[in-house]
């Protein structure tokens, strides 16, 4: 077969050597080109034709929950420690007390290099000793011994240092222990910031394990930091931030806290109904969304006519509750002081107060 092409030369192959459609997969030995070969940023959208790669592996990449810091359940502040504001990401005041102020705020459409709407702000106002921001990431089986990212945008309203600690928690009745840690110059405009390591390999993993992935600011008596788009990632590359809709990241929130929250005046229908069994209990049923385990159930203060039994044409205070809880619904026993007429179905509502609550907790 004649040379195909300009007459060859010492000078490298350039595209005008190789004529159109010349090569075919046919043509190329499997593993004749690896990754090292390709030069960054060589093929780009534009040169791959439709549906010539019919086996790419896709899925949710950013591993962290509400990265966005777009779901707050809680509210939208937070002081105490704890899961308190920003759904998965639990605020560690650290030794000393310090006087920690978590709030969401909104980016200014002036803001164009970072896409999200919110970021999270962190005011320190007291001092204390190694508070943290952390999102624990349920089962580390998947991440052991393999190579992640971490990445995240920061600024502060002075330079200050960062510090991001890996910790593997290898779930329960066993420690903690760090496995990788590193810092970031943290300056007062907005910088993308990234790390990549590999995970260590060994241990034995046990129920409720996870990967601790932690922003520690300063133990300065005032501090103000800022973090925004959150990713850990496979590989070693930190990818553009990975944005999912709304309902998307509510849903993966779900799976660990939800929040039944009535805030129509008048009174809102709790979700919970049943029947009347005795003259001072009503037996019913709550369904969420299924959660990693059994949760806990908790409610906001129970006093007066917060929480009500609607029966016939009757409401009767609530003064108290029971629960039994599987992972998507759990039977609700309503206690009262009497009045209800055993055999009559009956629905739980909140009266005419706002701002109650029904929380289902299956936090790591």
């Amino acid at each position: 077969m004649g040379y195909l092409g300009r007459t060859p030369t010492p000078s490298p192959i350039d595209a005008s050597d190789i004529p159109a459609n010349s090569i075919d997969a046919s043509k190329i030995i499997d593993g004749a080109i690896a990754v090292a070969d390709v030069a960054d940023n060589a093929i780009t959208e534009a040169k791959i034709a439709d549906a010539a790669v019919v086996s790419l592996k896709s899925g949710r990449k950013n591993l962290i929950i509400n990265g966005g810091f777009d779901v707050w359940q809680r509210g939208t502040t937070g002081t105490a420690q704890g899961y308190n504001s920003a759904d998965r990401w639990y605020i560690a005041r650290g030794g000393g007390s310090p006087v920690v102020s978590i709030t969401r705020q909104a980016f200014a459409t002036t803001e164009t290099d970072i896409k999200s709407k919110y970021y999270l702000q962190w005011v320190q106002s007291t001092g204390g000793t190694t508070p943290y921001i952390v999102q624990r990431v349920e089962e580390v089986k998947p991440f052991l011994g393999q190579e992640v990212t971490v990445s995240v945008w920061m600024k502060a309203a002075s330079a200050v240092t960062i510090d991001l600690d890996v910790y593997i928690d290898y779930g329960d009745a066993q420690a903690t222990t760090l496995d990788e840690n590193t810092s970031f110059s943290v300056t007062t405009s907005w910088q993308k910031f990234q790390h990549t390591f590999t995970i260590s390999s060994g241990g034995t993993v046990a129920a409720n394990s996870n990967l601790e992935v932690r922003f520690s600011p300063p133990d300065s008596n005032t501090i103000t930091t800022y973090f925004a788009e959150a990713q850990l990632e496979y590989g070693s590359t930190a990818t553009d931030f990975e944005h999912r809709s709304y309902g998307e990241e509510l849903a993966l929130c779900q799976r660990y806290f939800e929040r039944f929250d009535y805030d129509k005046s008048g009174g809102g229908v709790s979700g919970i109904s049943g029947q009347c069994h005795e003259t001072n209990a009503l037996y019913g049923t709550l369904t969420y969304q299924p959660k990693r385990v059994d949760p806990s159930i908790s409610t906001s203060t129970i006093s007066g006519s917060n929480f009500r039994v609607l029966h016939t044409a009757t409401a009767t205070n609530i003064t108290g509750f029971a629960w039994n809880a599987s992972r998507n619904a759990s039977r609700c026993g309503a206690t009262t002081g009497g009045g209800l007429t055993p055999g009559n179905a009956g629905i739980v509502d909140t009266g005419s107060s706002q701002g109650q609550y029904i929380d289902i907790d299956a936090e790591l």
